[in-house]
């Protein structure tokens, strides 16, 4: 997952001639964030997490739900679940772009 997130930077960061982005995130996507912040802080300008777990010394019911005992994440991600999901950057919102996240992306700069 963190390639991916990677790879959604590395696009943002493209097609917005930025050097660094800034990423919002939500639960378990701020905690995956904030990893890839962590391992990559040259990318990233602000990380705003909202309500992601960090600290899993005492999860809880989390913990139980994600232990690897029980929980297959690649089977999940076999399966299909995901694929509409993660991996399809041509569909992203870009800040100050015109296009909406179910619109694919056009160079507007090209056409004016």
């Amino acid at each position: 997952m963190l390639d991916r997130l990677g790879r959604a930077v590395r696009f943002v960061r493209r097609n917005t001639d930025a050097d660094q982005v800034g990423i919002l995130s939500y639960c378990m996507g701020a905690t995956l964030s904030t990893l890839y912040a962590a391992l990559h802080p040259e990318h990233v300008a602000a990380l705003v997490n909202l309500a992601g777990p960090i600290d899993f010394a005492h999860a809880g019911l989390l913990g139980d739900l994600v232990d690897p005992r029980w929980f297959d994440v690649d089977a999940v991600i076999a399966a299909g679940n995901l694929s509409r999901l993660v991996g399809q950057f041509d569909r992203m919102h870009v800040p100050g772009a015109l296009q909406s996240l179910d619109a694919p992306l056009h160079n507007t700069a090209a056409t004016e």
